[in-house]
């Protein structure tokens, strides 16, 4: 399923609001039912299946290749790339 068959594309500060809130949801939703104490893969695997019954496209692990001034500098592995284009990092902490 394409990002586009679920989430509007309008141009505009606010064109990813909608897959923004569900991944919110998603995410908060996750955190309400585990709470806090685990590792992260626990809820990275938790945040996997939320995202999926939400209906939100994603991807784990993706190599994001980085680039300053046109040169290529690295790559980055976020967690998740949410649409295509939202990339999130998860942290777990007992404190911050």
């Amino acid at each position: 399923m394409s990002a586009d068959t679920v989430f509007s594309r309008d141009e505009g500060p606010y064109r990813l609001a909608g897959v923004t809130r569900k991944l919110l949801d998603a995410f908060f939703d996750v955190y309400h039912e585990l709470g806090s104490g685990f590792l992260e893969a626990v809820y990275s695997n938790a945040l996997a299946i939320a995202l999926t019954h939400a209906g939100v496209p994603f991807a784990r692990e993706v190599l994001v290749p980085i680039s300053f001034r046109g040169v290529a500098v690295g790559t980055y592995r976020g967690d998740f790339l949410i649409a295509q284009e939202i990339v999130v990092e998860l942290k777990a902490s007992s404190a911050i």
